[in-house]
């Protein structure tokens, strides 16, 4: 027992010490979870940031069990992002994130129970001050996280955290002179954004980031325990099926809402791809690179006397496949530049995905419309296939990590099964 208590001693001394020493950054700590699951760096980068995090989902949700869930779920996607952080002094600009995120969506889902439940008047939980969501500091949070990230963060760290220009300076590897600069300019662009917004204000937010944080109080010490449990144990790989059934599903869902952008890019970079492979053989074989399969006479062919049988009709020959070849070349063109416009309109969050699927298939008929040999089509089949079947097992991962949802997997598994039938299918026409 005697040792047990000393081990505990210890445990407590050296994650107090990590949470206040000055010595240690937030991207030591950062790395010390992700390379050796350290669990006193986890449990120092909770007290350490839990201040600000508390503060972020009390001024937007108010209600206590609200906020404590928006708090632990912040920390439990810590964990399973950790790796995501890049670079790792940015844990408290990526965290303060996080926090507002979740808080909002929290708060979305506690508008949409309230509406399906019988209206009644909410008394106030006794021994607990639970204000209103100041408008102000939630108009000030909306804003301060559109700002670019090398102006959010020193606000982060000095106005939220209440760090020293040199501590901030030294957190995030900067000059104290960059960091001066760029938390006047930071604090500018804010009071700018605010008073276009219609708030006027009379001085700089500094300071009001270190007194909304006292004034929503210390988080409460068995948050911050039961957060620090429950993180490690995600960490150690136990299911977030264990946590308390609202963290656990609001953990889901803000994991997926960031997984959403990368899923798009993904997406993006997978139907680039699918144009190069296609577009490589057709190219190579329309700028002569690639010798043409001898294309055999049909007996509906009209003699065309002083040709080779093999060779292709003369370009300047009435009636002829060189004007309709021309036409297809142009209209694929037409169609590519299509496809790049929709592509740039998706990642701007203004098509659905599906249009820019649409756009792709255009693409790739017009281009197996170009192939004119048996060899051809089975050459752009077979990638068409390869690229189908990565695009299912990329798909299966993002399932697994609960990033997408079952019926994307179940999309790309029938594109991967399209692609399949329609090479059989030229492989089982013998070429005359």
């Amino acid at each position: 027992m005697p040792k047990m208590l000393d081990d505990i001693l210890v445990y407590l001394l050296r994650s107090d010490a990590l949470v206040h020493s000055e010595g240690v950054r937030d991207g030591d700590l950062l790395s010390r979870l992700i390379e050796r699951r350290d669990e006193v760096a986890w449990d120092a980068l909770v007290r350490r940031h839990g201040p600000m995090v508390w503060g972020v989902c009390r001024r937007i949700l108010g209600h206590t069990q609200d906020a404590e869930d928006a708090f632990q779920t912040t920390f439990i996607v810590l964990v399973r992002r950790a790796t995501s952080i890049n670079p790792r002094s940015g844990v408290a600009n990526w965290l303060y994130g996080v926090a507002r995120q979740t808080a909002v969506k929290a708060r979305a889902t506690a508008a949409r129970r309230g509406a399906r439940e019988k209206q009644m008047p909410v008394l106030p939980e006794v021994g607990v001050a639970d204000p209103a969501p100041d408008e102000l500091w939630m108009l000030l949070d909306r804003e301060l996280s559109r700002l670019p990230e090398k102006y959010r963060a020193p606000i982060v760290l000095c106005d939220l955290e209440g760090k020293t220009f040199k501590d901030a300076a030294r957190e995030l590897g900067w000059p104290e002179g960059t960091l001066s600069g760029r938390l006047s300019r930071a604090r500018k662009l804010l009071a700018d954004r605010l008073t276009r917004a219609g708030v006027v204000l009379s001085a700089s937010i500094a300071g009001l980031g270190v007194g909304e944080v006292a004034s929503g109080g210390d988080v409460p010490p068995p948050l911050v325990t039961s957060t620090i449990t429950a993180g490690w144990r995600v960490a150690a790989g136990q299911p977030m099926s264990g946590l308390a059934p609202a963290v656990a599903a609001l953990s889901q869902e803000v994991l997926r809402a960031m997984f959403i952008p990368k899923l798009k890019l993904v997406a993006c970079v997978l139907l680039v791809g699918g144009m190069l492979l296609t577009g490589v053989a057709i190219s190579a074989r329309h700028s002569g690179t690639a010798p043409d399969e001898p294309k055999k006479a049909s007996p509906s062919d009209p003699p065309k006397a002083g040709n080779i049988p093999q060779d292709p009709p003369p370009k300047d020959q009435p009636g002829g496949n060189a004007k309709i070849r021309e036409l297809q070349k142009e209209r694929l063109a037409v169609l590519r530049q299509i496809a790049d416009q929709t592509n740039t309109a998706y990642k701007g969050g203004q098509v659905p995905l599906t249009t820019v699927l649409e756009a792709q298939r255009e693409v790739n008929a017009a281009e197996l419309e170009l192939c004119e040999t048996h060899k051809e089509r089975l050459i752009f089949l077979e990638k068409k296939v390869e690229l189908a079947k990565d695009t299912e097992k990329n798909t299966e991962k993002l399932v697994q990590a609960h990033t997408a949802p079952q019926a994307h997997l179940l999309r790309a598994r029938a594109n991967r099964l399209q692609a399949e039938i329609e090479l059989e299918k030229e492989k089982a026409v013998r070429p005359k």
